[in-house]
């Protein structure tokens, strides 16, 4: 897509980052424990990973499998692609390090931008494959300078990228603690941004 922005006008940017649901408890992974296919094995790691074991580990083959490992302030696991790749988890990375089961695979998040004002148009076969289908976590939005000054609505945050998605599920909580769109959450009152 970038390859080609000076002809379409369109560029393309990428996020793929899985964050654990909590912070780091002691714990191990099992021998089988991969990501993006290539074997890390059996690490032992203490509460906060402390040892720095757990993010060693995988930052060691980080060069192989694209995938850098931080923790963020709260002491969470961080996987990071640093090369747009997905992050896939095989084996088991333990229950403890905060990666739930519907984290093990993540392919992002792809954002398209015109900087000109005009729609975006996406054409061509096969599109669902590359998650342009209707069923899927699409949002879109045209934004002017003006529009994205002081208070913005749910459908614009949720273009702008602040519907973040970890394992295939919205990460905010919808109406009756379902999970729902940032739309959702950001009229449910008590948000912070509800009217």
């Amino acid at each position: 897509i970038n390859r080609n922005a000076d002809k379409t006008g369109v560029r393309a940017s990428f996020n793929v980052q899985t964050v654990g649901m909590h912070s780091i408890l002691a714990g191990s992974t099992d021998a089988s424990f991969a990501i993006n296919g290539v074997v890390i094995g059996q690490v032992d790691y203490k509460d906060g990973d402390e040892n720095g074991a757990l993010v060693s580990a995988i930052n060691a083959v980080k060069d192989t499998t694209g995938v850098q490992a931080s923790k963020d302030e709260n002491g969470k696991l961080v996987l990071t692609s640093a090369d747009g790749r997905g992050i896939k988890i095989d084996g088991s990375i333990g229950v403890n390090s905060g990666i739930k089961a519907g984290q093990m695979e993540n392919y992002g998040r792809l954002s398209l931008v015109k900087n000109d004002g005009r729609d975006i148009d996406v054409g061509g076969t096969n599109l669902t494959a590359a998650g342009f289908d209707k069923s899927q976590h699409i949002s879109q939005s045209s934004v002017s300078l003006r529009e994205s000054k002081g208070q913005i609505n749910g459908q614009i945050a949720d273009a702008m990228g602040f519907n973040s998605i970890n394992g295939g599920k919205f990460i905010v909580s919808g109406t009756g603690g379902a999970a729902g769109s940032i739309a959702d959450w950001m009229s449910t009152k008590g948000s912070g941004f509800s009217s």
